[in-house]
């Protein structure tokens, strides 16, 4: 819950930021204000495969959720036998 709340506003804040910045008369301004959308595309895009957020999320369902469970099932069997 908390990574998503992360997520969100981080998008939010990179959304306000970039809004004014991207129609800037300054190309630099302008450049850095996509790239920073595009950054933040990368970390906080939950539907982006190889997002950041992405990433965390299918390795903490394989890295700690699933063993977690299955560690759990097994201790439910080892008490019925």
């Amino acid at each position: 819950k908390s990574v998503d709340s992360l997520a969100t506003g981080l998008t939010a804040l990179t959304e306000g930021v970039t809004e004014n910045m991207a129609r800037a008369n300054d190309t630099q301004i302008a450049s850095d204000s996509c790239k920073m959308k595009e950054a933040t595309n990368q970390i906080a895009r939950a539907d982006a495969p190889h997002s950041a957020i992405a990433k965390l999320r299918r390795d903490m369902e394989f890295n700690i959720l699933s063993p977690v469970q299955n560690h759990i099932a097994n201790n439910r069997n080892l008490k019925v036998s």
